[in-house]
């Protein structure tokens, strides 16, 4: 659990936007639950993907997505998976895409939300958001992880996407 909100952390907080002139932004979170439980999914664009560093700290730009879906093998619990593909790709038609990656098996659920500046959302949509605007100042992380004999492990963090802080 620690391990997943590090990463989610470090990538969200490489979240693109350009502050200089107006540019494509992808931060796109949308809210689900099933059965009562929250069941969150994430897209954005990101310089910082922490197993594929440059020299320099950061690559090119990637696109990375957070999604759960349920876990055929245990009743009440879902799969975290995580993709990613180059932000240059402006078609994914016949790309050849990696598969997405379960980072765990054992995730009950994943609630985040988003930071205006003045509330909090349950959903974020970058291309719908004034232009210099298309990140949220800040995203809050809740995922609660089956633990051993039944038990349930919360890990929670908040997040300032660093490119926020130049558009404001």
């Amino acid at each position: 659990g620690r391990a997943i909100i590090y990463q989610m952390s470090a990538e969200l907080r490489g979240a693109v936007q350009t502050p200089v002139f107006p540019s494509a932004v992808l931060l796109v979170g949308e809210a689900h639950s099933s059965g009562g439980v929250a069941t969150d999914s994430v897209t954005f664009s990101t310089l910082d993907v922490l197993h594929r560093r440059s020299l320099l700290g950061a690559g090119a730009e990637e696109v990375v997505a957070y999604s759960l879906e349920p876990n055929p093998q245990a009743r009440g619990e879902f799969l975290l998976t995580r993709s990613q593909r180059s932000a240059l790709l402006t078609s994914t038609q016949g790309a050849h895409l990696a598969a997405p990656v379960v980072l765990s098996r054992r995730v009950r659920s994943l609630h985040l939300r988003y930071f205006d500046g003045t509330r909090w959302n349950e959903s974020w949509n970058s291309r719908r958001m004034p232009v210099l605007q298309g990140l949220p100042a800040a995203i809050s992380i809740d995922l609660e992880m089956a633990g051993p004999n039944a038990s349930t492990r919360w890990f929670s963090t908040a997040v300032t996407p660093a490119m926020a802080v130049l558009q404001r």
